[in-house]
């Protein structure tokens, strides 16, 4: 498996887990355009990452360079039917850590 293969899986079940252990006590509502979600560490920074639905994972990347996910609410979680759609912040976008130096870029 290619190493960004393995760092997308990674991620995936990551999120997974900080989102169910965050969200396990509030009921999911399709209502809310943001979902609960958590904090994950990777490399010493925290990353913030949602995921709804079942299914398959499928895991959004957002493009940027300094995008955060926010612009894909709606528009993937009508896939949240067939598919657990993760999103992710990544470092230095949206609510995820920002870097103390531009080398740590």
């Amino acid at each position: 498996m290619r190493k960004t293969a393995v760092a997308a899986l990674l991620l995936m079940v990551l999120c997974n887990v900080a989102v169910a252990q965050s969200s396990a006590s509030q009921a999911p509502s399709r209502q809310v355009q943001h979902l609960p979600g958590a904090y994950v560490e990777v490399n010493g920074a925290k990353l913030w990452c949602e995921s709804e639905g079942a299914g398959e994972p499928l895991l959004v990347i957002a493009g940027g360079p300094g995008l955060d996910h926010s612009s894909f609410h709606p528009y993937f979680s009508t896939l949240s039917d067939s598919f657990r759609v993760f999103y992710f912040d990544a470092f230095g976008t949206g609510k995820s850590d920002r870097a103390k130096s531009p080398t740590e870029y």
